[in-house]
Protein backbone atom coordinates (compact mmCIF):
# COMPACT_ATOMS: atom_id res chain seq x y z
CA UNK A 1 0.00 0.00 0.00
CA UNK A 2 2.24 2.58 -1.11
CA UNK A 3 2.38 6.17 -0.53
CA UNK A 4 2.42 7.20 -4.32
CA UNK A 5 3.61 6.27 -7.86
CA UNK A 6 6.25 8.04 -9.47
CA UNK A 7 5.74 7.66 -13.34
CA UNK A 8 8.94 7.96 -15.52
CA UNK A 9 10.62 5.53 -18.59
CA UNK A 10 14.50 6.43 -19.13
CA UNK A 11 16.62 9.30 -18.72
CA UNK A 12 16.91 9.74 -22.41
CA UNK A 13 12.95 10.14 -23.30
CA UNK A 14 12.99 14.45 -23.94
CA UNK A 15 16.93 14.18 -25.61
CA UNK A 16 15.31 12.31 -28.50
CA UNK A 17 12.24 13.81 -28.52
CA UNK A 18 14.48 17.22 -29.54
CA UNK A 19 16.64 14.94 -32.15
CA UNK A 20 19.69 13.66 -29.80
CA UNK A 21 20.21 9.60 -30.99
CA UNK A 22 19.70 6.86 -28.48
CA UNK A 23 20.65 3.53 -28.03
CA UNK A 24 18.19 0.89 -27.46
CA UNK A 25 18.92 -2.43 -26.21
CA UNK A 26 16.82 -5.77 -25.41
CA UNK A 27 18.07 -6.09 -21.90
CA UNK A 28 19.04 -1.99 -20.22
CA UNK A 29 16.95 1.00 -20.63
CA UNK A 30 17.84 3.37 -23.82
CA UNK A 31 21.07 5.43 -23.10
CA UNK A 32 22.19 8.40 -25.05
CA UNK A 33 23.99 7.94 -28.17
CA UNK A 34 24.96 10.92 -29.74
CA UNK A 35 24.59 14.67 -29.56
CA UNK A 36 22.76 16.86 -32.33
CA UNK A 37 24.46 20.16 -31.99
CA UNK A 38 27.93 21.13 -33.68
CA UNK A 39 27.59 24.84 -32.69
CA UNK A 40 25.36 27.46 -30.69
CA UNK A 41 24.33 29.30 -33.92
CA UNK A 42 21.34 28.15 -34.75
CA UNK A 43 19.80 27.76 -31.18
CA UNK A 44 16.92 30.10 -32.09
CA UNK A 45 15.65 27.51 -35.25
CA UNK A 46 15.39 24.66 -32.91
CA UNK A 47 11.89 23.69 -32.12
CA UNK A 48 10.04 23.03 -28.62
CA UNK A 49 9.04 19.02 -28.75
CA UNK A 50 5.56 18.30 -28.26
CA UNK A 51 4.54 16.13 -25.51
CA UNK A 52 1.40 15.06 -27.36
CA UNK A 53 3.33 13.52 -30.58
CA UNK A 54 7.27 13.50 -30.35
CA UNK A 55 9.93 10.78 -29.03
CA UNK A 56 8.26 8.74 -26.67
CA UNK A 57 6.93 11.49 -24.48
CA UNK A 58 2.91 10.52 -25.49
CA UNK A 59 3.75 7.66 -23.83
CA UNK A 60 4.88 8.85 -20.39
CA UNK A 61 1.89 11.28 -20.38
CA UNK A 62 -1.07 8.61 -20.86
CA UNK A 63 0.86 6.38 -18.58
CA UNK A 64 0.32 9.59 -15.47
CA UNK A 65 -2.96 10.04 -17.04
CA UNK A 66 -4.49 6.50 -16.69
CA UNK A 67 -2.83 6.26 -13.28
CA UNK A 68 -4.09 9.57 -12.29
CA UNK A 69 -7.62 8.58 -13.46
CA UNK A 70 -7.77 5.07 -11.33
CA UNK A 71 -6.06 6.27 -8.21
CA UNK A 72 -4.70 9.86 -8.07
CA UNK A 73 -7.50 10.60 -5.79
CA UNK A 74 -6.63 8.38 -3.14
CA UNK A 75 -2.56 8.07 -3.90
CA UNK A 76 0.12 10.74 -4.94
CA UNK A 77 1.27 10.70 -8.76
CA UNK A 78 4.22 12.11 -9.42
CA UNK A 79 5.23 12.85 -12.91
CA UNK A 80 9.41 12.74 -13.90
CA UNK A 81 9.79 15.36 -16.14
CA UNK A 82 13.07 13.47 -17.08
CA UNK A 83 16.38 15.78 -17.67
CA UNK A 84 16.96 19.30 -16.17
CA UNK A 85 18.59 21.93 -18.11
CA UNK A 86 21.74 21.48 -17.66
CA UNK A 87 21.55 17.15 -18.17
CA UNK A 88 19.57 17.73 -21.83
CA UNK A 89 21.77 19.92 -22.44
CA UNK A 90 24.86 18.06 -22.61
CA UNK A 91 23.40 15.55 -24.17
CA UNK A 92 22.07 17.75 -26.91
CA UNK A 93 25.45 19.22 -27.61
CA UNK A 94 27.70 16.00 -26.45
CA UNK A 95 29.08 15.50 -23.01
CA UNK A 96 32.59 16.28 -23.29
CA UNK A 97 31.77 19.01 -25.88
CA UNK A 98 29.50 20.46 -23.34
CA UNK A 99 32.18 20.73 -20.94
CA UNK A 100 34.82 22.31 -23.07
CA UNK A 101 32.55 24.70 -24.12
CA UNK A 102 31.98 25.68 -20.48
CA UNK A 103 35.60 25.75 -20.03
CA UNK A 104 36.45 27.97 -22.84
CA UNK A 105 33.35 30.52 -21.26
CA UNK A 106 35.49 33.24 -19.55
CA UNK A 107 37.00 33.96 -22.30
CA UNK A 108 34.44 34.13 -25.13
CA UNK A 109 31.85 35.36 -24.47
CA UNK A 110 29.53 34.36 -27.79
CA UNK A 111 30.62 30.80 -26.81
CA UNK A 112 29.03 31.84 -22.82
CA UNK A 113 25.65 33.36 -24.44
CA UNK A 114 25.67 30.72 -26.83
CA UNK A 115 25.74 28.21 -24.11
CA UNK A 116 23.02 30.25 -22.18
CA UNK A 117 20.63 30.09 -25.42
CA UNK A 118 20.69 26.43 -25.19
CA UNK A 119 19.78 25.99 -21.26
CA UNK A 120 17.35 28.03 -22.09
CA UNK A 121 16.09 26.31 -25.12
CA UNK A 122 16.25 23.24 -22.88
CA UNK A 123 13.74 24.43 -19.98
CA UNK A 124 11.42 25.93 -22.50
CA UNK A 125 11.61 21.63 -23.84
CA UNK A 126 10.94 20.74 -20.67
CA UNK A 127 8.27 22.78 -19.29
CA UNK A 128 6.18 21.72 -22.22
CA UNK A 129 6.54 18.12 -20.89
CA UNK A 130 5.46 19.38 -17.18
CA UNK A 131 2.09 21.25 -18.68
CA UNK A 132 1.16 18.63 -20.45
CA UNK A 133 2.11 16.28 -17.19
CA UNK A 134 0.23 18.06 -14.94
CA UNK A 135 -2.71 18.33 -17.35
CA UNK A 136 -2.54 14.68 -17.31
CA UNK A 137 -3.31 14.55 -13.53
CA UNK A 138 0.51 14.32 -11.64
CA UNK A 139 0.38 16.19 -8.14
CA UNK A 140 4.02 16.51 -8.63
CA UNK A 141 6.98 16.42 -11.05
CA UNK A 142 9.88 16.02 -10.76
CA UNK A 143 13.77 16.02 -12.87
CA UNK A 144 17.26 14.88 -12.42
CA UNK A 145 20.06 17.18 -13.68
CA UNK A 146 22.04 14.78 -12.85
CA UNK A 147 25.27 16.18 -13.74
CA UNK A 148 24.42 19.30 -12.11
CA UNK A 149 26.43 18.72 -8.89
CA UNK A 150 30.13 18.89 -7.83
CA UNK A 151 30.72 15.28 -8.73
CA UNK A 152 30.98 16.39 -12.27
CA UNK A 153 31.03 19.89 -12.46
CA UNK A 154 32.66 23.16 -9.54
CA UNK A 155 29.73 24.68 -7.87
CA UNK A 156 30.51 27.84 -9.85
CA UNK A 157 29.86 25.97 -12.95
CA UNK A 158 26.24 25.22 -11.08
CA UNK A 159 26.03 28.93 -10.03
CA UNK A 160 26.17 30.31 -13.46
CA UNK A 161 25.02 27.44 -15.54
CA UNK A 162 22.28 25.16 -13.52
CA UNK A 163 20.77 27.73 -10.73
CA UNK A 164 19.49 30.09 -12.86
CA UNK A 165 17.44 27.85 -14.98
CA UNK A 166 16.42 25.74 -11.87
CA UNK A 167 14.68 29.09 -9.87
CA UNK A 168 13.35 29.73 -13.56
CA UNK A 169 11.77 26.57 -13.48
CA UNK A 170 10.12 26.82 -9.94
CA UNK A 171 8.87 29.66 -10.50
CA UNK A 172 7.05 28.66 -13.45
CA UNK A 173 5.76 25.69 -11.47
CA UNK A 174 4.46 27.52 -9.05
CA UNK A 175 2.48 29.64 -11.72
CA UNK A 176 0.45 26.81 -12.95
CA UNK A 177 0.13 25.05 -9.38
CA UNK A 178 2.33 22.16 -9.85
CA UNK A 179 5.69 21.34 -6.91
CA UNK A 180 8.35 21.02 -8.54
CA UNK A 181 10.98 18.03 -7.26
CA UNK A 182 15.27 17.99 -8.38
CA UNK A 183 17.29 15.23 -7.97
CA UNK A 184 21.48 15.88 -8.65
CA UNK A 185 23.57 12.85 -8.49
CA UNK A 186 26.64 12.59 -6.69
CA UNK A 187 27.57 14.46 -3.36
CA UNK A 188 25.84 17.61 -3.62
CA UNK A 189 26.54 18.95 -0.10
CA UNK A 190 29.07 22.17 -1.59
CA UNK A 191 26.26 23.29 -3.52
CA UNK A 192 23.44 22.83 -0.98
CA UNK A 193 23.28 26.89 -0.12
CA UNK A 194 23.37 27.43 -3.41
CA UNK A 195 20.90 25.23 -4.30
CA UNK A 196 18.57 26.59 -1.75
CA UNK A 197 18.14 29.55 -3.71
CA UNK A 198 16.41 28.05 -6.32
CA UNK A 199 13.48 27.45 -4.14
CA UNK A 200 12.94 23.96 -4.84
CA UNK A 201 9.98 22.51 -2.19
CA UNK A 202 11.52 18.65 -2.92
CA UNK A 203 15.00 17.63 -3.70
CA UNK A 204 16.04 13.68 -4.63
CA UNK A 205 19.30 12.82 -2.81
CA UNK A 206 22.20 10.47 -3.96
CA UNK A 207 23.74 8.69 -1.43
CA UNK A 208 26.74 10.06 -1.26
CA UNK A 209 25.20 13.21 0.54
CA UNK A 210 25.24 12.89 3.70
CA UNK A 211 21.31 13.30 5.25
CA UNK A 212 21.87 14.45 8.47
CA UNK A 213 24.20 17.09 7.19
CA UNK A 214 21.26 17.66 4.39
CA UNK A 215 19.22 17.69 6.77
CA UNK A 216 20.62 19.85 9.35
CA UNK A 217 21.94 22.79 6.79
CA UNK A 218 18.27 22.79 4.83
CA UNK A 219 15.64 23.00 8.09
CA UNK A 220 11.93 22.75 7.18
CA UNK A 221 12.75 24.42 4.19
CA UNK A 222 12.92 21.34 1.95
CA UNK A 223 11.26 17.90 1.70
CA UNK A 224 13.88 15.65 1.04
CA UNK A 225 13.85 12.16 -0.91
CA UNK A 226 16.19 9.25 -0.46
CA UNK A 227 18.16 8.55 0.50
CA UNK A 228 19.25 4.79 0.58
CA UNK A 229 22.05 3.23 -1.52
CA UNK A 230 20.15 1.82 -4.12
CA UNK A 231 22.91 -0.78 -4.76
CA UNK A 232 22.23 -1.77 -1.06
CA UNK A 233 18.40 -2.52 -1.80
CA UNK A 234 19.43 -5.12 -4.10
CA UNK A 235 22.00 -6.96 -2.43
CA UNK A 236 21.59 -7.02 0.91
CA UNK A 237 19.09 -8.21 3.38
CA UNK A 238 15.58 -6.87 3.88
CA UNK A 239 16.12 -5.90 7.44
CA UNK A 240 19.39 -3.93 6.68
CA UNK A 241 17.32 -2.04 4.45
CA UNK A 242 14.87 -1.46 6.67
CA UNK A 243 17.37 -0.19 9.26
CA UNK A 244 18.38 2.45 6.73
CA UNK A 245 14.88 3.63 6.58
CA UNK A 246 14.91 4.11 9.97
CA UNK A 247 17.64 5.91 10.01
CA UNK A 248 16.40 8.38 7.54
CA UNK A 249 12.95 8.55 9.16
CA UNK A 250 14.37 9.30 12.44
CA UNK A 251 16.92 11.95 10.68
CA UNK A 252 13.66 14.37 9.68
CA UNK A 253 11.67 14.12 12.76
CA UNK A 254 11.35 17.48 14.01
Amino acid sequence: DYDGMIMGGDTVCLAEAVGVAVHYSETEGPRWKAGCLEGYDKIDQLKLPDPMKDGGLPVWVDTVKQVAEKVGHEYLVVGRADQGAFSLASMMRGMEDFFMDIACANEDEELRQGIHGLLQFCNDCQFEFIKALKAAGAHVVTTGDSIAGPSVCSPATYAEFCLPYEKQMVERCKRIGVPYSVHICGQTEPIIPKWLEAGSPIWELDHKTDFARARELTGDRVTLIGNIDTWEMVSVQPQTVLAAAKTILHLCRP
